[in-house]
């Protein structure tokens, strides 16, 4: 059930985990199989080129961005999809 764009597990109803690339769903599933998905990691976020031409770029929304990796799971549904991709 969503409230104010989130749902009841602190998700945003519209940015959904399966909205990623490949490389970290791969990291994901990687660190699962291994047995270390439960310690600390780190990963960047970066960009080549500034949006629009421009000259420089402002980054806000750190807040959203800390909120969404500690919510971060994947639904039933999404987890049908995900096994698509699990390797035999």
């Amino acid at each position: 059930m969503a409230c104010n764009g989130f749902h009841a597990n602190g998700q945003d109803s519209l940015v959904q985990p399966l909205l990623t690339d490949y490389y970290q769903i791969t990291m994901c599933y990687g660190y699962w199989k291994a047995g270390i998905h439960n310690e600390h990691s780190v990963f960047d976020l970066f960009f080549r080129k500034n949006p629009f031409n421009g000259e420089y770029t402002i980054f806000a929304g750190m807040e959203d961005c800390l909120r969404f990796i500690q919510n971060f799971r994947f639904s039933k549904s999404g987890n049908v999809v995900l096994d698509r991709f699990k390797s035999k």
